[in-house]
């Protein structure tokens, strides 16, 4: 795991793993040294505050999404496969069942007591912001920021308008995967195998860093990578046993049978409706596919916070279908981006993501009308266009700048 890449007897070493790169230094050597000492009052603070707003946006409503946990849970509960009973549920839950697992114990609770699942079920997403905002501050603490900036960092994400409308006000649980995965970035060994492995299976979008964790500059043995499969095996493992070929349909088939080719939510591809049979979407997605893998290919050797923030936001250009909680997988690398180098870009997309999602208002029947944006009418064509443009500009630029691959910010913030 610690190997060096030579290139040539006397050429330049390249670290091949970013654990090799973040090796601690010796005692008293460590520029973070001091940050044993410094006050942790300020993230502390910010965590109690953004635990009690969650707690009161909670109880208020819930989504569409957050129907399918509750109704998956309680089929298990009752000894039945939600992914056999699929048909019982308002749509299939297409995901390894990390998630599901977790929610297990709070649907208990509320099934056997006066506390309500619209409450007791939110409470793994608060978990998962916390954890994000928690690993934002040590992020750039290790990079040598000020506390301030750090505390600045965990702020941006926990009171994010767009981070609450997701996790505690609708119940949707991409924080989760996300607290999972930003640990992972530093971590090596069988530690980034069960992170990383728990990452996709609790929601499949790390998955797409893996053409950059198998050839990249900062690629992973493939001890870590089987480690990692051998992870989303076992999760899987109970179900696999109990009906296999529903759970395989579920994630892999069902998905893809009830999918409608064509542009919605927050997609770009709006703008080619008019002028595109739409028979030739379908045509059109393989493309766009393809050219996302190769694009991962192309900013392999990336490092790693700036690796996810190119992939997520790509992603956006990329899939036909945009719903507004995509646009939280790539902002907490934006916000460290934006801190750990003091660069504007990254700063500029966060704030343009969280301003698009607020016109997201594709909900045809919400749960709870009193409390979906009615903006502009949808589909809003020209945030969709604003959005897409935002995001290859801010790749276009950060790749024009030719940052060094061994970015020093954050190597140091990936320390452990």
């Amino acid at each position: 795991m610690l190997g060096l890449a030579s290139h040539g007897s006397h050429g330049p070493r390249l670290w091949r793993y970013p654990a090799a790169a973040l090796r601690r230094p010796r005692r008293g050597k460590h520029p973070q040294a001091f940050s044993i000492i410094v006050p942790v009052w300020g993230i502390t603070l910010a965590l109690v505050l953004g635990a009690l707003v969650r707690l009161v946006l909670m109880p208020l409503t819930y989504g569409h999404d957050f129907v399918v946990w509750d109704d998956a849970t309680r089929l298990l509960l009752r000894g039945l496969n939600p992914y056999t009973h699929w048909r019982a549920m308002p749509n299939a839950y297409p995901y390894l069942p990390v998630f599901l697992y977790l929610l297990l114990p709070p649907q208990w609770l509320a099934l056997h007591t006066a506390a309500p699942f619209t409450i007791l079920g939110k409470l793994p997403l608060a978990a998962g912001d916390l954890v994000v905002a928690a690993t934002l501050y040590r992020w750039l603490v290790h990079a040598g920021r000020p506390t301030r900036a750090a505390v600045t960092a965990a702020c941006l994400y926990l009171f994010n308008p767009l981070v609450l409308y997701n996790s505690a006000f609708l119940g949707r649980f991409d924080s989760v995967a996300l607290a999972f995965l930003l640990p992972a970035l530093a971590a090596q060994g069988p530690r980034f195998a069960v992170l990383y492995g728990l990452a996709v299976a609790t929601k499949t979008f790390p998955i797409f860093l893996l053409p950059a964790l198998l050839v990249g500059r900062y690629r992973r043995t493939w001890r870590e990578l089987m480690g990692a499969a051998a992870v989303m095996l076992a999760v899987a493992l109970p179900f696999l046993l109990w009906d296999a070929r529903a759970l395989l349909y579920n994630i892999a088939v069902l998905p893809f049978a009830k999918s409608v080719p064509l542009p919605r939510g927050l997609s770009w591809q709006w703008v080619l409706l008019p002028v595109l049979p739409p028979a030739f979407f379908a045509h059109l997605g393989f493309l766009f596919y393809t050219l996302f893998v190769v694009a991962v290919l192309l900013w392999r050797n990336r490092p790693p916070i700036t690796l996810c923030a190119f992939t997520f936001s790509a992603f956006l250009l990329t899939d036909h279908k945009i719903w507004e909680q995509y646009l939280t997988w790539p902002l907490p690398f934006l916000l460290a981006l934006a801190l750990l180098r003091r660069d504007l870009a990254p700063a500029l997309l966060a704030a343009g993501m969280t301003l698009a999602a607020l016109f997201m208002n594709e909900q045809g029947n919400p749960v709870d009308h009193r409390f979906y944006l009615r903006l502009v009418p949808y589909p809003p064509v020209m945030v969709n266009v604003l959005l897409a443009a935002g995001i290859a500009l801010y790749i276009a630029l950060t790749l024009w700048s030719r940052r060094p691959l061994d970015d020093g910010a954050e190597v140091r913030a990936l320390q452990q």
